[in-house]
């Protein structure tokens, strides 16, 4: 996986840190011990006893540092398991979802990779982008609670079904908050994504009110963070709506220009159409 193996390059050089620190700071105590005859001298002992003392504490310092180096290594390839599993989970997730609303045809991944371009257009940092990488995976998990009759209609909804419909986006901010506080940045994500800027979404949230619902849902002042949450809510929005049926940059780009005003934010929107 490209984000594993991006990390790998880090893993090599940072191998033996601590033991090159160590002997760095080993060699400059025992120059400095040269240049001064008294530095760490005892007036009762031999010269050779200082020397002995200092050698067995430039040993243990270098041992002590490559043990630590050993466990951070091992420890840093526990993390990349886990990380390929994470992403593996993620992927099969993104499938089941898909399956049970056969109409969407891979819908989920779609939004990811769109949901990626759109991030780093609008400057988000790549902790910002992974959170809006797992929001377009699971935005739709709430579809597992919502009836197959309803998910595989062929016409029109009636207002019950529409209405059934909608509560997706609860049940699947309900099912991704249970998971605790790694994925609560995603929990808001989920509940807003079906919103529009002309307030016509599920939750009839209007304009501003659609940058910061999830910021302030975790937050009562707007602050860095809260802005943060906001950029990432707005790209999450642009890339389901372009994705959610275009398999093409053209039929994307067709997409994110007609209605324009009434789903987006503009300035946000041409921002990202600019990049």
């Amino acid at each position: 996986m490209s984000t594993s193996c991006g990390r790998l390059g880090v893993v090599a050089p940072g191998r033996h840190t601590g033991v090159l620190t160590a002997l760095a700071s080993a060699a400059i105590v025992f120059v400095s011990a040269a240049m001064d005859p008294v530095l760490f001298a005892h007036p009762l002992l031999p010269d050779w006893v200082r020397w002995t003392n200092l050698g067995l504490w430039a040993g243990f310092l270098f041992l002590t540092s490559a043990a630590v180096s050993m466990l951070a290594q091992r420890e840093r390839r526990q993390l990349e398991q886990v990380e390929a599993a994470y992403m593996g989970v993620l992927e099969i997730m993104a499938k089941f979802i898909d399956s049970i609303d056969r109409s969407t045809d891979n819908h989920s991944r779609r939004v990811a990779e769109r949901a990626i371009e759109v991030g780093r257009h609008l400057g988000l940092g790549d902790t910002e982008v992974e959170t809006l990488r797992v929001a377009a995976y699971l935005h739709d998990v709430g579809k597992v609670e919502i009836s197959a009759g309803v998910l595989r209609k062929a016409a029109e909804l009636t207002d019950t079904e529409h209405a059934e419909m909608k509560l997706h986006v609860d049940h699947g901010s309900k099912m991704i908050a249970r998971l605790g506080g790694l994925l609560e940045d995603v929990v808001p994500l989920v509940l807003y994504h079906h919103e529009r800027w002309d307030g016509a979404g599920y939750k009839g949230l209007e304009g501003e009110a659609i940058r910061w619902a999830p910021a302030s849902s975790r937050s009562a002042t707007p602050t860095t963070r809260s802005s943060r949450t906001a950029r990432i809510a707005t790209a999450h929005r642009i890339s389901r709506r372009s994705g959610s049926c275009a398999r093409s940059p053209a039929s994307s780009s067709t997409r994110l220009s007609s209605p324009r005003s009434a789903s987006f934010d503009d300035g946000a929107l041409e921002q990202e159409k600019a990049a």
